[in-house]
């Protein structure tokens, strides 16, 4: 919840490590708030190859029924559906983009949120559809690409009254209510016994999170 956000509301960036889940944790958030009666109306948007997979686990495990949209469309299918799945490369269809800007979400997913870079059509599509919603999830593994106005881009996408940060502490502070980050490494099981094996490190790159002068 931004620090000057909405009571409330959820737009967070869900960065954990691959193959830790985020798909599920999306999905427990999702259910969470349908039960609450706090949302109706979710849109999902993924790449391509991933748009049967977020269908198949939201209703295999959440048992709910998640419309793909693709191809030919008639009339307006993001106004007769509640439960939307669509391609992070929808904006290279100028008609089908325009409809989806004429409508209103309670929340809104982007997995592979990394793919959303300042200046690229996939993040115009996010700066749209941030606005578009209450609650907004971005989802990626590898959140920062050692390019801090990729990273800041991603970050304003969930609070744009973000104000200018000048050191990595004030960033990391102003990114704890933001953003929940777990590594492989740091997961352990009831025992407290890590799930998996070390990976080694030949090489250690440490990012600076200051702002350019």
């Amino acid at each position: 919840r931004p620090q000057s956000g909405i009571s409330g509301r959820i737009r967070m960036l869900l960065a954990d490590d691959v193959g830790l889940g985020k798909t599920i944790m999306v999905g427990l958030v999702m259910k969470e708030l349908i039960l609450r009666k706090r949302i109706n109306r979710v849109l999902i948007i993924c790449p391509s190859g991933l748009q049967i997979q977020w269908r198949d686990e939201l209703k295999e495990k959440f048992n709910e029924e998640f419309k793909i949209i693709r191809g030919q469309i008639d009339g307006n299918p993001y106004d007769t559906h509640n439960r939307v799945i669509i391609s992070v490369d929808i904006g290279r269809n100028k008609d089908k983009t325009e409809l989806l800007f004429k409508t209103q979400w309670d929340l809104i997913v982007f997995d592979e949120a990394h793919r959303l870079k300042p200046g690229n059509i996939r993040f115009n599509i996010g700066q749209e559809m941030s606005h578009r919603t209450t609650h907004l999830i971005l989802a990626s593994a590898t959140p920062h690409d050692g390019k801090l106005d990729n990273f800041l881009g991603l970050v304003k996408l969930i609070d744009e009254d973000m104000g200018e940060i000048h050191d990595s502490g004030a960033l990391k502070e102003y990114l704890e209510p933001l953003m929940i980050r777990r590594l492989k490494e740091d997961i352990v099981n009831f025992r407290g016994r890590k799930i998996f094996p070390e990976r080694s490190k030949p090489t250690t790159i440490e990012i600076d999170y200051s702002p350019e002068e």
